[in-house]
């Protein structure tokens, strides 16, 4: 037998025990004009990720945080709103507080097959910016993110779409002309899936 398969074999399960490399696809995203420096947004909360019968308590919050922490570092003025909530309850309070957008988080899909409880394998996100005054899609991504491999210990959502929400806002942002990250030129928004908290 050779003597260095003990060691790859110990190496391949360090490899899983620690985590797993992740990857990302971000199709389609477009936008109707760069969105603006000056603006203020408020992000809303979604429900909670899901699989099958199981419902992990928490992922709509944090993925909450990630997306208010990406319109954070690029807007004067970003808050987020404490519960899930239908889109035009999120708009009517978008309007009430005076924020110029409503950004709008939701899951739209997760395999939670192998991993640890609450750390999915592949999940993906739909990311609608509306014009809080028109209630108007302004700008929209559909991330797509997975683990290369199954992970013993799994990873948490927001660590899988926190580099692809912040490219995603970034191009959002960008000055009009600017390849999107999916390598296509600028687009007017698709019609967004469903959103708000339900």
């Amino acid at each position: 037998m050779n003597q260095r398969t003990p060691l790859l074999f110990c190496l391949f399960l360090a490899l899983l025990a620690t985590g797993c490399a992740h990857t990302y696809r971000i199709d389609p995203i477009s936008r109707k004009a760069p969105l603006r420096a000056d603006a203020s947004a408020v992000v809303s909360v979604p429900r909670d990720g899901s699989y099958q019968m199981e419902v992990f308590e928490g992922s709509g919050r944090a993925i909450a945080q990630v997306v208010g922490a990406a319109f954070n570092r690029r807007l004067p003025r970003v808050a987020m709103m404490r519960d899930p909530a239908a889109l035009e309850v999120c708009l009517a309070e978008a309007r009430a507080n005076q924020f110029d957008y409503l950004v709008v988080p939701l899951f739209t899909d997760w395999i939670n097959r192998e991993a640890e409880y609450g750390h999915p394998e592949r999940v993906q996100l739909s990311l609608t910016a509306y014009d809080a005054q028109s209630g108007k899609p302004v700008a929209f991504a559909n991330i797509n993110a997975k683990c290369k491999w199954a992970a013993l210990d799994g990873v948490d959502p927001e660590v899988l779409l926190a580099t692809p929400v912040d490219i995603s806002v970034n191009w959002f942002f960008s000055p009009a002309g600017t390849p999107a990250p999916n390598g296509k030129p600028d687009a007017q928004p698709d019609s967004p899936p469903s959103a708000g908290g339900e």
